[in-house]
């Protein structure tokens, strides 16, 4: 039977993968859902953007159905501004090695892994790595 996991359980493998990756770094990240006071204008930190998009049911039978279910993750590292993105780059970098070819252990897979660059806000240079994550729940 194929792996399942529930809307939550997605999340949280995901932000496990995350966090494990980023916690490397020692800066700080700003979690959905979660208050978070924005550190000094010279300090480095992340933010996690999280939704989930269209899915929809792939197979049925015998009681089983199941659904895939596919989502979109942005993770902006944010560096105050004076370095020509050259610590955003490399900090971006820890992150698409985390997701690029690889899957968590319930089994939500990582595809179209990109970054962009941003705009200076606020006093931060920022570069985004954009990824469709994927997975499946059967009932």
């Amino acid at each position: 039977m194929a792996l399942s996991l529930t809307f939550e359980e997605a999340r949280d493998e995901i932000f496990a993968l995350l966090k494990t990756a980023w916690d490397t770094t020692g800066f700080p990240i700003k979690w959905p859902g979660i208050k978070f006071s924005k550190p000094e204008p010279s300090a480095t930190y992340a933010e996690v953007i999280f939704h989930h998009l269209a899915g929809g049911q792939v197979a049925f039978g015998s009681g089983v159905s199941m659904w895939r279910r596919a989502g979109s993750l942005l993770f902006r590292v944010n560096t105050p501004m004076g370095e020509g993105f050259t610590d955003t780059y490399s900090l971006a970098k820890v992150i698409t090695d985390a997701i690029e070819g690889n899957a968590t252990q319930g089994g939500v897979w990582f595809r179209e892994t990109s970054i962009r660059e941003g705009d200076e806000v606020g006093g931060y240079d920022r570069v985004t790595v954009e990824t469709i994550f994927e997975y499946t729940e059967v009932k």
